[in-house]
Parts: structure tokens; sequence; C-alpha cells
């Protein structure tokens, strides 16, 4: 996947606009970041950065996505480039899009799991609110909450769940393959177990039955807890 990078230092951040201000550590975990919204330099066009300090517990995941090809065109037509800071991942900049109840469908979500097969990795916040149409494409976002499936185990300890119950338990279920294939590969090390997939139909007609939607006031709660940060994000914690 081609992609730009982007030094933390060339970003004005005070100009920026607070988009969604998460200040959070769970024990040693850090699970702060911030999300600005505004312009790059010399373009008028309107993007949103992600920015994460040293310590962020998904630090890396993105790299680890964008290598094994589960992140690519397809899946994250919206990502324009990546934030680096002496050496490190410091989080991503992205295209603005929209969501909305169009935003995911049959065909992008059928893709989605294919490509979880195929690669190994699996986003743990895909859902249709984690969706968005840039430019009449499909775009996943958080993109940095993505894990490879022998972590499957390991959510509850990185406090995380998924948005989408049918594609965790579709992840599960891949875990337990891999899980099983492995025990019985130490058992018969000659043994091969291909993994099968199916080619997906990429439609348009949007998916709104399976996906997991909260309700209004969880909306409404989270909207005004949101509100309340942007307007203290606290910007000199983020690390240079």
């Amino acid at each position: 996947m081609n992609y730009r990078t982007i030094q933390l230092t060339d970003i004005a951040v005070p100009t920026l606009k607070p988009f969604k201000v998460t200040l959070a550590h769970f024990g040693a975990q850090d699970h702060s970041r911030w999300v600005f919204r505004g312009a790059l330099a010399g373009c008028t066009k309107t993007f949103f950065y992600k920015i994460w300090n040293p310590s962020y517990v998904r630090r890396d995941n993105i790299l680890a996505a964008i290598e094994s090809g589960f992140y690519d065109e397809r899946l994250v037509p919206a990502l324009w480039g990546l934030i680096t800071h002496k050496g490190l991942c410091r989080g991503y900049v992205m295209h603005e899009g929209r969501t909305g109840h169009d935003a995911l469908t049959e065909g992008f979500r059928d893709f989605v799991f294919l490509r979880t097969r195929e690669t190994g990795y699996f986003a743990v916040q895909f859902a249709r609110c984690h969706t968005m149409i840039y430019e009449r494409k499909l775009s996943l976002l958080d993109l940095e909450a993505v894990y490879s499936i022998d972590a499957f185990n390991q959510l509850p300890q990185l406090h995380c769940q998924f948005d989408d119950s049918c594609y965790g338990s579709f992840v599960e279920g891949l875990y337990k393959e891999m899980s099983s294939n492995m025990e019985m590969t130490l058992e018969a090390a000659t043994r091969d177990l291909p993994i099968g997939g199916t080619d997906p139909i990429i439609g348009s007609t949007p998916l709104r039955s399976r996906a997991a939607t909260p309700r209004f006031r969880v909306r409404l709660s989270r909207r005004v807890v949101r509100n309340l940060r942007n307007l203290v994000p606290r910007v000199h914690l983020i690390e240079y």
C-alpha cells in the first residue's frame, strides 16, 4: 500500500480544531489519543489527524496491519499517510468523509471478513459507525484498533471489545481454528490444513440489521463527554 509520511513537528497542532480527545490510562497501559480536524499546509481540503504518544498501547498496530496486507487501498482509501517522530509511528492522517446508514454495505462487510481470513488480522472496532464514505468509496476508521488473530484471547487485557458481535464471533472462530491447527500440527507435522475462502460481492446495498448500532442515549452521552473533553484537549501532553 502506498502512503505518505509526515513529521509530527511539521503539524501545526495549535491551529487544528479538537474533534475527539481521549485521555485514559488502564494501569500501565496508555490509551490516550487526540483527533484533530483541519487542513494540511498548502491544501484547502479538510483532514483528520489522529495523534498519540510513544507509550500508546496501540502505537505500532497500524504498521503491522499495512505490512500484512490487511490495510490496502480497498479497505482504507481515505488514509492519507502516517505521522512519525524520532523513528516511531505517532498517528495517521485521513481524508474527510461522511458516516451514515449507507456507509456500510453487505459487499464491503463481506470483504472485511475475507481480508481477515486471508491476512490473519482483524479490526476490532469494525462496524457501521466506524466506516465512512470517501469519494464514493467505503473506508474503515480508527485504524490502529487492529490485531493479529493470535492476539484474540488478549483483548480483555487490552481493554477493547468488538463493536460488531457477528464479526467478533467470526474472528473467534478463526482463532479456534488456528489454535486447533497448531495443536494438530504439533501432533502430525506433515499434515497440511488449507484455509478456504469465498470471493466477496462488492454491492451497494446499505447494511442495517447486522451492524451493531448503539442506542440513542448512549450516543448522546458519548457526544456530551466528547464535547467536554474537546474544550480542554490538554495538547501540552503530546510528547515531542
